[in-house]
């Protein structure tokens, strides 16, 4: 009975943990910078222009720190929506930002 019981609190926890977390950004300048931090897992970054899947790569977003930052030029998309999808709500997602 114990081991159902923690089976269902698992089952129904987990979703709550694998989180994916999304940001939208109207893409207005020529980069998009990301904020790196070495002691990070690499995990993959989706990014989609307008509803339709462009690329995805590894990265080590920032968590807590930024050791240092890394660009992609976004001039293409100039008008046109970007969301970035990434398996966790971490403060680089936030920090994200365009530049030119």
């Amino acid at each position: 009975m114990k081991l159902r019981i923690s089976i269902l609190l698992l089952l129904t926890c987990f979703p709550l943990l694998a989180q994916e977390a999304t940001r939208e950004i109207r893409i207005k300048k020529t980069f998009l910078n990301l904020p790196v931090q070495s002691s990070e897992e690499r995990q993959v970054m989706s990014v989609m222009v307008d509803g339709e899947k462009d690329r995805q790569f590894d990265i080590r977003l920032s968590r807590d720190q930024t050791d240092y930052w890394v660009f992609m030029d976004v001039s293409p998309f100039r008008g046109k929506t970007l969301t970035l999808t990434y398996p966790e709500n971490i403060k680089g997602l936030a920090d994200i930002y365009q530049s030119d």
